[in-house]
């Protein structure tokens, strides 16, 4: 099956039902992806992630439950991981980002997109094409293929300009921190970045996400909240500086704002971990704020992270509330993994509350409904 036939036949199949506000979207982008007809500069929301450019190279479960939901919805078997690698390893190597693009978007397969990466390594080696490369990479390192490494090196040494290798650079840097373990060898690549960066001009939001793995880096090393709370300070103060002092985009000054959140919720972390309840919710009431007037789409982000907060501090009244706002919001997006995180929340919250039944609930919405197409009662925002 080709993978295009397999979109169309969820969108045919999907027509009359019930679906996710984020399915429309990620329909029209993956059509287009596949088809080679969607520019680099186009813009895509949070309904429809750019997941092979993931900073952070995790492998993210959210777009494989979120088809397979819907495939369940309409009563439809999903593509199998051998149609998809059959149809990544068909597609002609000049358009085959776009198609690891469209895969692990629509199908969440990164077991089948990993396949057929290791069966054209040599022509993606060869093809000289970083994003291609970084792609690769960053598919490879969500799956733990050896090959992941090579493949971002190879990208850092055909970058057109600095911006990218810095990029390529990073994600080999979370690679080895996260999931080779080599934590020394990913803070030589940060302080060697970090040195580039204190030659140049501008470079505010590049300090700031180094600042912000450096501090990851540190953590899991040395278990040193001190020195890591340090580096996402100076992390924070590079975005500060980089939002007051310079001209963007609209959606580069979205995606600032949105790096500003989340080094925030990395901060309020670590003010949990040293028993500051108190500071850490008021930090991320603050963060919502911002982030509702600046990013709107990261909203259900922030306001998830002040929900479990509040837990955490025992504020179970403002714990419901806000996971409330926070369940609508990444409900709309199509976000599973942290829908289904705040529902916790809200089920562990009621429970404390004495809402037993409200808990029960959702505890089976969180069973059977994944994309959140059932929220909770409102009413219940009432203390």
């Amino acid at each position: 099956m080709q993978l295009g036939k397999a979109v169309e036949t969820l969108e045919s199949a999907i027509r009359f039902h019930h679906f996710s506000p984020a399915l429309p979207e990620r329909l029209h982008v993956v059509k287009r992806l596949l088809e080679g007809r969607l520019s680099p500069m186009s813009l895509r929301s949070l309904a429809a992630p750019i997941y092979i450019t993931d900073l952070g190279i995790r492998r993210i479960v959210d777009p494989k439950i979120f088809y397979q939901a819907h495939c369940k919805i309409c009563s439809i078997t999903p593509a199998t991981d051998t149609e998809i690698t059959a149809g990544l390893v068909s597609t002609p190597i000049n358009r085959l980002k776009e198609a690891l693009d469209a895969a692990i978007l629509f199908f969440g397969n990164y077991d089948a997109a990993s396949t057929a990466i290791t069966t054209r390594k040599n022509e993606i080696l060869e093809d000289h094409n970083p994003e291609l490369l970084s792609a690769a990479g960053t598919i490879s390192a969500a799956t733990s293929t050896q090959d992941s490494g090579l493949f971002f090196t190879k990208a850092v040494s055909l970058a057109a300009n600095y911006s990218d290798s810095y990029i390529y650079s990073h994600r080999l840097a979370a690679t080895l921190i996260k999931r080779q373990h080599r934590i020394n060898d990913a803070i030589k690549i940060l302080d060697a970045q970090f040195t580039i960066c204190n030659q140049r001009n501008n470079v505010e939001k590049e300090l700031a996400l180094l600042f912000n793995l450096k501090a990851l880096a540190v953590l899991m090393r040395d278990k040193n909240i001190i020195d890591a709370m340090e580096l996402v300070n100076s992390s924070l103060e590079m975005l500060e500086y980089a939002i007051n002092n310079q001209s963007y985009s609209d959606d580069s000054l979205s995606r600032l704002y949105r790096y500003r959140s989340q080094v925030h919720i990395n901060k309020a972390q670590l003010l949990l971990k040293i028993g500051k309840q108190q500071e850490a919710a008021t930090l991320l009431e603050n963060n919502l704020h911002y982030t509702a007037q600046h990013s709107h789409e990261y909203i259900g982000e922030a306001a998830a992270s002040l929900a479990l907060t509040y837990y955490l501090s025992k504020d179970y009244p403002s714990a419901s509330r806000t996971s409330i706002y926070a369940i609508i919001k990444l409900s709309e997006i199509g976000a599973i993994s942290a829908l289904a995180a705040s529902r916790r929340v809200f089920i562990a919250s009621q429970s404390k509350i004495g809402n037993i039944q409200e808990a029960t609930r959702t505890l089976h919405l969180l069973k059977t409904d994944p994309l959140g197409l059932t929220l909770p009662l409102l009413e219940i925002n009432r203390p």
